[in-house]
C-alpha cells in the first residue's frame, strides 16, 4: 500500500529544510528519508548507525505472524525519497485470520505507525512510513494479549551500472554497495528477476539486455536486499522481513553488433534503356516504412554502376525499398522522397543477425 503520494513527499521535503539541505550537501539519508540524487549510500539507519536488537518474539505465542517492512526509493527531480510499506498478516492456530487487533510498527528515527486493517482483506494490517530505517519494532495487541518482535534489515545500497550507454553486445556488469544481506534479487527489463548472492556484483548476459533495432534502448537495474527473521516466539511459519529496494532508471543501451547488406540492382529488358540514380532506403521493419529512412544507399550512374553497400544494420528485421529516379526529381534532397508515378521500384524485407552480411539483387520489372 502506497499511502504517500509524490505530492505529499514533496510537501514533507519542503517542510524539512534543514535535513533536506544536509541531504543535498552530503548525499546521505536523513530522518526525512531524502537523499541527493547520487550513488552514495546513506548511513544504514535514518537515526544513525544504531539499530534495535533483534527480538524473535515475546509475549503471547498463539498468533501466526507474517510481517513485512519493505523500503523503496523514488526520485523526484534531483531528490531521492525513501518510503517503507508496512504490512502484517495475522492468523490464529487454526489458520483463520484475526480481525480487530491493534497493530503498529515503530523505528528509532520515524516513531510509531499504527497499521490499519484492510476492510477488503480482514486480518491484514497496512501502513506506510516516510523514509527507511533498518530496524522495525512490531507490536500486536490481539484477542490473546500482546506480542512484540523486532527485525533488522540491510542498509541502503547504491547501484553502479558501469559505463553508459551499455553495449548489448557484451555482458553487463552491475555493482552495488554495501553488501552482505542474506537475500538479494536483481531485476532488469531484459532479464527479469533473478536471485543472487549479495556480494556486490552481478553479470547480465549480453542476450538479456533490453535493446531494440534502430533505437537507443533503455534499461534499468533494480536490486532488492532483505533479511527475514523467523519469529520463534510465535506460531510456526511466522516471519518478519525487512527489505530495501533501490532502482537505477534511464540506463541507455546500444548494440555494437551490426550487420551489412551487399546489393546489386538490375532491370527487365522490357523496360528499355533505363538510366538515372538508384536509391535504396532502409527502415526497421516494425516502422512499416514510415518516417525518414534510417539508411540511404545511392548509385548515381545506373546502369554503369549496379552495386551498393549498406553497413551498420543493427540486428533485427529490416525493410528495404529500391527505386530508380530517372527524372532527377530527388537530386539534391537530404532524404529521397521515394518512388513516384513512373519510377520503377522493388522491395525486400529480411532479418539481419549480429555480424551477418546479407546479399540481395533488386530487380525492376514494371513501372507504376
Amino acid at each position: 500500500m502506497r499511502s504517500l503520494t509524490t505530492l505529499s513527499l514533496l510537501v514533507l521535503a519542503v517542510g524539512c529544510k534543514t535535513s533536506a539541505n544536509i541531504a543535498e550537501d552530503t548525499g546521505v539519508t536523513t530522518d526525512t528519508g531524502v537523499t541527493s540524487d547520487t550513488d552514495v549510500p546513506g548511513p544504514e539507519n535514518g537515526a544513525g548507525d544504531t539499530v534495535l536488537p533483534e527480538n524473535t518474539g515475546s509475549g503471547v505465542g498463539s498468533y501466526q505472524v507474517v510481517a513485512r517492512a519493505e523500503g523503496t526509493d523514488t526520485t523526484v527531480g534531483n531528490q531521492r525519497f525513501f518510503e517503507t510499506d508496512l504490512r502484517v498478516d495475522l492468523f490464529d492456530d487454526q489458520g483463520a485470520r484475526i480481525s480487530g487487533a491493534e497493530v503498529s510498527m515503530s523505528t528509532l528515527a520515524f516513531g510509531n505507525v499504527a497499521l490499519i486493517e484492510d476492510s477488503q482483506n480482514p486480518g491484514r494490517y497496512e501502513g506506510a512510513a516516510f523514509g527507511y530505517d533498518r530496524s522495525y519494532n512490531l507490536v500486536i495487541d490481539g484477542p490473546d494479549g500482546r506480542f512484540e518482535a523486532t527485525a533488522v534489515g540491510p542498509g541502503i545500497h547504491a547501484i553502479n551500472p558501469g559505463p553508459v550507454p551499455v553495449d548489448a553486445a557484451e555482458d553487463w556488469v552491475i555493482r552495488w554497495d554495501p553488501t552482505g544481506a542474506t537475500f538479494c534479487e536483481i531485476d532488469t527489463r531484459g532479464m527479469g528477476n533473478q536471485m543472487t548472492d549479495d556480494d556486490g556484483e552481478f553479470t547480465v548476459p549480453a542476450g538479456d539486455i533490453d535493446q531494440e533495432v534502430g533505437e537507443v534502448g533503455e534499461e534499468r537495474a533494480r536490486i532488492t536486499r532483505w533479511e527475514e527473521l523467523a519469529l520463534t516466539g510465535a506460531l510456526p511459519g511466522s516471519t518478519f522481513r525487512v527489505s530495501i529496494e533501490v532502482t537505477k532508471n534511464d540506463i541507455d543501451t546500444f548494440d555494437s553488433r551490426v550487420g551489412n547488406l551487399d546489393g546489386t540492382v538490375g532491370h527487365d529488358g522490357d523496360l528499355g534503356n533505363l538510366a538515372g540514380t538508384v536509391y535504396v532506403l532502409a527502415w526497421p521493419a516494425d516502422l512499416d516504412a514510415q518516417g525518414p529512412p534510417f539508411f540511404v544507399a545511392t548509385i548515381g550512374d545506373y546502369p554503369t554502376t549496379t552495386t551498393f553497400e549498406i553497413n551498420g544494420l543493427e540486428p533485427g528485421d529490416w525493410f528495404f525499398r529500391a527505386y530508380l529516379d530517372a527524372d532527377a526529381s530527388d537530386a539534391g534532397l537530404a532524404t529521397p522522397a521515394g518512388p513516384t508515378n513512373g519510377d520503377p521500384f522493388d522491395e525486400w524485407d529480411v532479418g539481419v543477425d549480429p555480424n551477418q552480411t546479407v546479399s540481395h539483387t533488386f530487380f525492376f520489372q514494371d513501372i507504376w
